[in-house]
Order: C-alpha cells, then sequence, then structure tokens
C-alpha cells in the first residue's frame, strides 16, 4: 500500500476486503505484483524480467499467450468462442454497442487488466470487437492491454498493433459517447509509429491526458483509476523518497487511488494498485 501520512479510516476495512477478495479469486487472475511501495522489488538493469522479480529472474519482453494464464472454467455463450468466467467480480465498464454480449466481454477484459492479465484480457476484448466490429471500446481495450505495466515495459513489438488498434478507436469512437471519444483520445498518443522510440515521452503524454479525462469525468472511477496507474507506469517501483514522501510528479498518486475507494471500495483495479 502506498505510504501517506494520514490514511483514510477505510483503509482497514478496504484490506480485508482486498484480502477476501484474493483470497476468493482464480490463481491466474493474481498475476500482478505486491502493490506500489515495494521498492526493494527492482528490475534488472537489462530491463527484460518482470518488475518485481528476484534479480536474474528474466522473461521475455511483452505478455503472454492468451491461453497461458487464462483462469479456470468458464462457459462460451451461444455464439462466442472465448469463455466468460462468473468469478472475476461483477465490475461493469458500460460502452457503446449493438451487442449485450460483446458488453460482456468488455467487462470482462477490464476485469482481467485490473487483475494484471493482461494475455487474456486482450482475448476478451478481441472477442467483444469480433461480435461488434463498430464498437470502439473493444479496440481500446486491446491497446490498453498491448501497453506498458508496472511489472513490464512495452515490446516494441507491440507498438504497431497498439498504434493500429488506438487509432481504430478513435475512428470509431467519433460517433459514440464524449466519455469514450476522450478515453480513446487519450490512448492514442501513447503510441505511435516510431515503434520503441520516444517511449518516455509517449508514457508522459499519456498520463497527462488521463488527468484531463479524469478531470473531466470526475464521477468515472475508472478514469481515475487508469490516471493512476498512468502515472505508476513512470516510474514503476519507484515512487517514495527515503523519507516517505512521494516523488516529484507522483503526489496525485495515493489521493487519487484513495479518491476511488472512498466511494468504490471492492474497484478491483484501485484496490490492486493501491
Amino acid at each position: 500500500m502506498p505510504r501517506s501520512a494520514a490514511a483514510p479510516r477505510s483503509t482497514l476495512r478496504f484490506a480485508g476486503a482486498f484480502a477476501a477478495a484474493l483470497a476468493s479469486a482464480p490463481a491466474a487472475a493474481q498475476e500482478g505484483a505486491p502493490p506500489p511501495g515495494h521498492g526493494e522489488h527492482a528490475a534488472p538493469a537489462d530491463g527484460r524480467a518482470e518488475r518485481g522479480a528476484p534479480a536474474g529472474a528474466v522473461r521475455e519482453m511483452g505478455h503472454p499467450p492468451a491461453h497461458a494464464g487464462a483462469p479456470h472454467g468458464g462457459v462460451i455463450p451461444e455464439g462466442a468462442t472465448v469463455p466468460l468466467y462468473d468469478d472475476l467480480g461483477d465490475r461493469t465498464f458500460p460502452v457503446t454497442t449493438s451487442s449485450e454480449l460483446a458488453q460482456r466481454y468488455v467487462d470482462q477484459g477490464m476485469r482481467l487488466v485490473y487483475g494484471f492479465n493482461h494475455g487474456e484480457a486482450i482475448r476478451a476484448f478481441e472477442e467483444a470487437a469480433r461480435l461488434d466490429p463498430a464498437a470502439p471500446m473493444p479496440h481500446w481495450g486491446i491497446a490498453l492491454a498491448l501497453g506498458p505495466n508496472i511489472n513490464l515495459p512495452m515490446d516494441p513489438a507491440n507498438e504497431p498493433r497498439a498504434h493500429a488498434e488506438a487509432q481504430r478507436a478513435a475512428e470509431l469512437a467519433a460517433g459514440t459517447s464524449e466519455r469514450e471519444r476522450a478515453y480513446a483520445a487519450a490512448l492514442a498518443v501513447r503510441y505511435g509509429s516510431d515503434a520503441g522510440e520516444r517511449r518516455a515521452a509517449k508514457d508522459s503524454a499519456y498520463a497527462s491526458a488521463m488527468r484531463g479525462v479524469a478531470q473531466r469525468f470526475p464521477e468515472d472511477l475508472d478514469a481515475a483509476t487508469l490516471y493512476a496507474e498512468s502515472l505508476m507506469d513512470l516510474a514503476p517501483w519507484n515512487y517514495w523518497t527515503p523519507e516517505y514522501e512521494l516523488r516529484p510528479g507522483m503526489e496525485e498518486l495515493v489521493p487519487t487511488l484513495e479518491s476511488v475507494l472512498a466511494r468504490d471500495i471492492d474497484h478491483a483495479g484501485a484496490c490492486h494498485f493501491y
């Protein structure tokens, strides 16, 4: 948990709820790393190991194959090709779509992103895109899941697809809600045709854009949560000074996550990042 001078009164209640959620979640849905603030889990200098893994534990950059970390069980609905799971929580991420089933796969994709199962999240978003080719947010979800996270830097080989998916989301969002247009526009700045170049600048631009989305839609808890994650991605596992103060640029990280948890103690993304 990020250190703060005055933790909210809900912190202990949150800790209990989060522990219970982890105890009941599928093992594969717990792919993520320990909560922020544990700077001793540093990545090896070559950048190819998962951040948070012991030194020398190297794995290739990029995300796991879709089936590699799939949760157990699940049911494939009629007309679909990918399982839906009933044990990943019930949080929904409303999007513009003509398909109720596509909405369910978008919801599943977001739950898996928040659980750091990015490969399986991509699979869910791909199914949503197949079910409703005109919906922008499945493409946004694929691009989001292909990006960097606090455990893995972005594989440059993934950037061309992430760029294409983000651009497709922005194109399709033109006729949808203001919220979806804002999400798509923010993610579009995270990628470019110059794969592997200017990663730090692109990540900073994305964090700035997500700050704007969170401010524009203050009741949108996902916008705030993704903004907090975008800040964490700027300096994975390096949020604190030796004096336990948030480093410059991280000042809004803890207050943003605590504002989400104050309104929804069960928000999976905020819980995981907190």
